[in-house]
């Protein structure tokens, strides 16, 4: 399980701004029972959050709250969360850089 920064930065790109979002499924879209669809995905709303479908088998749940919160599964098997903080951890080094 190694994925890298870059594979992550996509999928957050994908989730801020959708390419080529749209309410009806196209050939060659992520099969299923979605809201929308976008090219490499699909979503699904659902009370508190949003599901993001992607083609490779990677499934990210943004929650609905006040603060940052997307949960991602990738297809290898790993989790990566993604999280606002209401400020920095303890063990931060600020002003040590």
């Amino acid at each position: 399980m190694n994925t890298g920064f870059r594979e992550v930065a996509d999928i957050l790109l994908a989730i801020a701004a959708p390419p080529r979002r749209r309410k009806e499924r196209r050939p060659g879209d992520v099969q299923g029972a979605y809201d929308e669809w976008f090219d490499g995905g699909a979503i699904k709303t659902v009370t508190g959050w949003k599901e993001y479908h992607f083609a490779n088998g990677t499934v990210a749940i943004v929650h609905a709250t006040l603060t940052l919160r997307a949960d991602i599964r990738l297809p290898t098997g790993g989790f990566v969360i993604v999280t606002e903080q209401a400020g920095a951890p303890p063990f931060w080094p600020v002003g040590t850089v």
